[in-house]
């Protein structure tokens, strides 16, 4: 089995178009606007992120039972490209037709709606959820033009276990590592997140690409691990999230993470990003940019003592 992992990545390159929506901003000075797309096809409804006042990270923001969700596992997000210069969100895209099929059930057509919320977020609203090995088609008709994509969700196992370890380098702290059961025989591509108590940690303006988790796992060994590249204190809580990616979108990924060398105004969903490159095309038709992204997705979280 291969396991492959971008750190920390989630759902690369989106913007913070308000308290809990995010976005593609793209530096497309001197061009039309396009359409930016952020497709998610999940098993479970993702947490919202909160803009965190005064710096460049993001905050879980807490509910009764944990952080809040889109409480969907259906969410289109459109907007259109801004200017590089612009300190303004991307504009969002409303009034769109937006279709997702799967290939379970093809002839079953769900449209989305528009949430009241937020205008530019297309959400399910029948409670559907996403399924291993179905390839999800999308389907936008904007402004007289037609797009469309295509993913497919592939399995993970979710984490099952962690372990808290104290650092062995000069800093003071804990390490966490997750442990999740080996699917054999299975190429897998993997994208976390790392959070301490509410706040995401990954850098606002870099994408990782783990190379050292690039490596062949013994298809034989009963579990893998992941340790958390940050520390932890006593009296913290390690949350993380972790998703299925496709090979499409882990090479799309893996191209952001490769070319993004500087970034611009703006910021983004795990991941802020001013400016991405122009020549890394995701998954949408029709000169989109963005991405549609199926995928399984789970969380864990560990206090440590």
């Amino acid at each position: 089995m291969k396991m492959r992992a971008l750190l920390p990545v989630l759902l690369v390159a989106m913007v913070l178009l308000s308290a809990c929506e995010k976005d593609i901003t793209l530096n497309l000075k001197g061009t039309p606007p396009v359409l930016v797309v952020n497709g998610w096809v999940t098993n479970a409804p993702m947490a919202n992120l909160a803009a965190q006042t005064g710096n460049l990270g993001y905050l879980l923001q807490p509910g009764a039972n944990g952080p809040i969700t889109y409480k969907s596992c259906f969410v289109v997000k459109l907007t259109t490209s801004a200017s590089y210069y612009s300190p303004d969100s991307t504009p969002a895209v409303s009034g769109a037709i937006v279709i997702i099929t799967g290939s379970d059930n093809p002839t079953y057509k769900d449209t989305l709606k528009e949430s009241p919320k937020g205008k530019g977020i297309y959400i399910d609203t029948t409670g559907r959820v996403g399924k291993v090995g179905v390839t999800y088609s999308l389907l936008i008709q904007s402004n007289g033009q037609v797009y469309t994509a295509q993913d497919q969700l592939d399995s993970i196992a979710q984490i099952d276990s962690a372990q808290v370890t104290v650092n062995t380098g000069k800093r003071t702290g804990y390490r966490v590592t997750y442990y999740t059961r080996n699917i054999v025989g299975v190429d897998s591509y993997y994208l976390f997140n790392y959070y301490r108590n509410d706040t995401l940690l990954n850098s606002p303006t870099t994408v990782y690409a783990d190379e050292a988790l690039a490596s062949i796992i013994n298809p034989n060994d009963p579990e893998l691990s992941q340790e958390s590249p940050f520390l932890y204190q006593s009296g913290n809580t390690s949350y993380v999230e972790i998703f299925s990616l496709s090979k499409t979108l882990f090479t799309y990924y893996s191209q952001l993470a490769q070319q993004l060398s500087t970034s611009g105004p703006g910021g983004g969903f795990a991941v802020v990003f001013g400016t991405i490159p122009a020549n890394v095309q995701g998954n949408i038709s029709n000169g989109a940019q963005g991405f549609f992204q199926a995928s399984m997705y789970y969380t864990y979280s560990q206090t440590i003592p």
